[in-house]
């Protein structure tokens, strides 16, 4: 794809992204409502608290008892769930112990015997609850295993003393006061402090937060999330439109037919009613009347190869113009009922016949009866008066119609029947030019002898609807039983490339008052907007 094109599709895929802007923009909405503001948000707070290992010599790693463990092994205990569990209680905090726990980082120097506890938070205020509410749990939780394991040596010395016999000797009494004295010793220990006391507190910093986050202002985020949402509706398009196996340009429509691009019809909203007739300024009429042009000298051309090649003069009567598609819904009816009334304008006779027995339409665009028609005349034929009683004059000038009439099981049978081609005979002697509403070619073969013995076969194909392999599909069935196509009318065109975007030709209308000055209607305007001189 060309870079224009890649512009091109982001313009036809527009919707996808405005509804992922819009998507984003939600999402930003309920973010934002959902997370509160805060000064803070998206910053990070570290606190520390310093403490001294003031437990003496006597408290070394020999020494049983909870203080008799290394600097190295408390830091690891300032991890443990239940000091965790501790500091969740102090702090009130909804957190679970073992999440408050990673926000925790202990460290010993054995060197100067201080131990560091350090918290991160993302307000200062609350980095240094933590760490406090953590060095506190920790001297807590050691003075509680102190205080547990001398409380059970105090028992064992107790009951040794009571094992003691009643009638001690001397020996006995020295056991028993050196006992005592144990006991003694173990109680004033028992009532000191854990020897961990706190050394300094430093006051929270600020740190570098890796990585991106959130900024706090709702605008800024509705904003950032517009522009992701824009670049994602962006890349969604472009993977659609890599993708898309459907005629979406003039210019993948000419790569994949291989016919003439006769003209291309405006996409419109309006698509009953004859444009030609209902709306003669609008840009529809102008495209159904370069088609109608277009395929004028098309079929003259076509004629003339085929009487050249018969090696005959031209041949005589009305051409006929069998006009098709590959599939249902691409406007083949609509465009053959315009092309009719675009050609009554340029002062031809013409009769539009409708094939299409499986769901004739045509005849709703003329306001004609659906019926009699086709199948009646075959039913009940009896040559020119039959003829003219199932052709119908229309609201267009110059344009007759013949509809279907009433339904049939069989259309197959009904288009394949001998009076039919006495019914074509007629059409084509009393007209200049004969066009006929075959079906979907890829849908019913019906029609493939009207489409072998027309003088013309014009293929419809629509933007975004038509897919590539149907567009190869129906150009290999019609090159397959031999239809002359004269080229292909592109419908709902619409962009730069389909050169309908311009603005239409202005009509002027001139009052009978010489004083009076013109009065410019432009096609493209509100009615309402209308003033002499524009």
């Amino acid at each position: 794809m060309e870079p224009v094109e890649y512009l091109r599709g982001i313009r036809r895929r527009w919707r996808v992204i405005l509804a992922a802007v819009l998507v984003s923009a939600v999402v930003a909405l309920f973010t934002t409502a959902a997370v509160p503001a805060s000064e803070d948000d998206g910053q990070e707070f570290q606190a520390s608290v310093l403490l001294l290992d003031a437990r003496g010599a006597q408290f070394g790693t020999d020494t049983r008892g909870a203080q008799g463990v290394s600097l190295d092994t408390i830091a690891i205990f300032a991890t443990l769930d239940a000091v965790a569990e501790r500091a969740a209680e102090r702090l009130d905090s909804e957190q679970a112990p073992n999440v408050l726990a990673e926000s925790i980082d202990a460290s010993a120097d054995t060197e100067t015997g201080i131990l560091t506890i350090t918290a991160t938070a993302r307000t200062g205020a609350r980095a240094e609850r933590v760490a406090n509410a953590f060095a506190r749990s920790l001297t807590d939780y050691l003075d509680d295993q102190r205080r547990g394991d001398l409380n059970r040596q105090i028992k064992v010395l107790e009951r040794q003393i009571e094992q003691l016999p009643a009638d001690e000797g001397r020996g006995d009494s020295t056991t028993s006061a050196s006992l005592l004295s144990q006991i003694s010793n173990l109680k004033v220990e028992l009532a000191a402090p854990v020897g961990l006391p706190v050394l300094d507190t430093e006051a929270a910093e600020q740190t570098v937060t890796p990585g991106l986050t959130a900024p706090s202002s709702g605008g800024i985020r509705l904003a950032i999330s517009a522009l992701l949402g824009l670049l994602g509706g962006i890349a969604l398009a472009l993977v659609l439109e890599r993708f898309d196996r459907r005629i979406t340009t003039w210019r993948i429509a000419e790569d994949m037919l291989p016919y003439p691009l006769l003209a291309e019809i405006p996409r419109t909203r309006r698509s009953r009613g004859l444009a030609v007739v209902d709306r003669p300024t609008s840009r529809d009429a102008d495209a159904f009347r370069l088609l109608a042009s277009s395929t004028l000298h098309a079929l003259e051309q076509a004629r003339t190869v085929r009487s050249e090649g018969n090696g005959h003069g031209t041949i005589s009567g009305a051409p006929m113009l069998a006009i098709t598609s590959a599939l249902r819904s691409e406007g083949k009816s609509m465009i053959s009922a315009n092309l009719a009334a675009a050609l009554g304008e340029l002062g031809k006779n013409v009769i539009v016949m409708t094939a299409d027995l499986r769901s004739p339409t045509i005849h709703r665009y003329f306001d004609a009866p659906a019926s009699p028609g086709i199948v009646d005349a075959i039913f009940d034929w009896d040559g020119l008066p039959g003829f003219r009683r199932v052709r119908h004059v229309t609201k267009a000038p110059g344009v007759s119609v013949i509809p279907g009439g009433s339904s049939s099981e069989r259309p197959a049978a009904v288009l394949a029947d001998e009076d039919l081609e006495k019914l074509v005979s007629y059409a084509r002697a009393e007209c200049d030019i004969l066009i006929v509403d075959t079906p979907a070619i890829l849908l019913s073969g019906d029609a493939v002898p009207l489409i072998q013995h027309a003088d013309g076969v014009l293929l419809i194909a629509r933007i975004g609807r038509t897919s590539l392999d149907a567009a190869e599909r129906v150009s290999e069935t019609l090159a397959r039983v031999g239809a002359p196509v004269i080229g292909f009318a592109l419908n709902g065109a619409r962009g730069v490339g389909a050169g309908w975007r311009s603005s239409p030709y202005r009509v002027v209308r001139t009052t009978p008052s010489v004083d009076a000055a013109p009065v410019v209607v432009d096609d493209a305007s509100d009615p309402a907007d209308l003033s002499p001189g524009r």
